[in-house]
């Protein structure tokens, strides 16, 4: 009987060897591990693959025509055989896994284009894969290399918690009694783990003296810490919020690492506003620091314009993320080191870790649950697994490990203030 054979159409790319649906696939035979990999795509202005349809699954098998036992790396991560994300942020609207009684070991994923499972997908440790296959967009298309999201502002207007006070778009409260500085900044992580007071412009610098000014007190702990130098450049925001090289208002000498490498701020005197160091076990007032966040009833933990929601049970990352789903949230997503201790505060007690939306192949390539931009990481250990756990014991500096995925963890959710199912 004679046979119809079906495509879908796809835009022209001469220098394109592999063209499907208007995408270029390009097959690299080196071995590689997967952040390796997915790093060399993205210098070719593409993506390790993603795999949306049976249709395209197969299409990429034709790409290896006749090689036995053989196995192309894709771009996906999977915590488990029935969940998986892919590296390029696409939907994950596809899944081939094949399907084992045996637990998982190991979390990137392959392809199989020489065996009788020709096609079907298996997870393997992140070890140095044999083939890998990058997908991109035919360059005559000119697409932009991601997407724009776009939101809409909350009407409501941002408010200071803990009876703290809005200064210029920043929560201020001020301690006037005297603490050394490791014990200031303990009081300060129990209100939502605030930290010491940040000045980063001359316009915070003039702020801060009008904010203290009729307080009475002569110096403040600052959040600022010199590293035996005498250059501003050394000296570094607590919770790694930058340097103090682009602004700084030492006076005379300073820094000087003979005096101390705890930084005060002057609040009186003929030096007012000037910065000078000090030894930290000095005793000093000090101010506290929060961002303003919109209130949302009904949420007991908000920070910077997102609900928090604590799990104190344990779930696989799979379940994890599931049930935040079900709550119109993602297992939580940590963008700077303010927030990072902010979700360290909310457990007052010494439990180990708590399980975070981050996977991490590798110590310095992390991929977020809910889509959103790596820019903060705090990734410390690299354990077998990419599932990425924070610690929560005392006086750690709650720096995040991996564990393998299928391993029961409490975890936190987060969601914007006001989203809505």
């Amino acid at each position: 009987m004679t046979y119809v054979c079906e495509l879908p159409p796809t835009v022209h790319d001469s220098t394109c060897d592999f063209n499907y649906n208007s995408h270029c696939y390009s097959p690299f035979p080196y071995r590689k591990y997967v952040t390796d990999a997915q790093n060399f795509c993205v210098s070719r202005c593409s993506n390790l693959v993603s795999i949306h349809s049976a249709n395209e699954n197969r299409f990429i098998q034709s790409m290896y025509p006749d090689v036995p036992y053989m196995y192309t790396m894709i771009g996906a991560l999977a915590t488990s055989l029935d969940y998986i994300i892919w590296i390029d942020g696409s939907e994950s609207d596809y899944n081939n896994m094949r399907q084992t009684t045996e637990s998982p070991r190991g979390s990137c994923v392959a392809m199989a284009t020489g065996s009788v499972d020709t096609g079907y997908w298996f997870v393997f440790p992140a070890i140095p894969s044999t083939v890998s296959t990058l997908k991109q967009f035919p360059t005559s298309l000119n697409l932009s290399s991601s997407a724009v999201y776009s939101t809409t502002p909350d009407p409501r207007v941002p408010i200071c918690t803990n009876n703290f006070t809005m200064v210029d778009g920043k929560c201020w409260k001020l301690f006037n009694h005297g603490e050394i500085r490791s014990d200031a900044d303990k009081i300060c992580k129990t209100y939502s783990g605030s930290t010491l007071v940040s000045i980063k412009n001359y316009d915070e610098n003039k702020l801060l003296i009008d904010f203290v000014k009729d307080s009475h007190i002569d110096t403040l702990w600052t959040g600022l810490f010199c590293n035996n130098g005498t250059n501003s450049k050394s000296c570094f925001w607590d919770v790694q919020a930058g340097s103090a090289g682009q602004y700084s208002n030492f006076g005379t000498g300073y820094p000087n690492p003979n005096y101390g490498g705890c930084v005060y701020f002057t609040a009186s005197g003929n030096t007012t506003g000037q910065w000078g160091s000090a030894q930290c076990s000095q005793n000093m007032p000090f101010v506290c620091e929060l961002p303003p966040t919109i209130i949302e009833s009904g949420c007991k933990y908000i920070y910077n314009n997102n609900c928090y929601i604590r799990t104190d049970y344990g779930y696989t990352t799979t379940q994890a993320q599931r049930y935040c789903v079900s709550n119109c949230a993602n297992l939580v997503s940590i963008h700077s080191g303010n927030e990072n201790r902010f979700i360290q505060a909310m457990y007052d007690m010494s439990y180990a870790y708590i399980l975070i939306g981050g996977l991490a192949p590798s110590r310095d390539y992390l991929i977020w649950l809910d889509g959103s931009p790596t820019d903060y990481n705090n990734l410390n250990v690299i354990n077998p697994g990419v599932c990425v756990l924070m610690s929560l014991s005392n006086g750690s500096p709650a720096t995040w490990y991996t564990k393998e995925c299928g391993y029961p963890s409490w975890f936190l959710c987060k969601r914007p203030v006001g989203a809505k199912c």
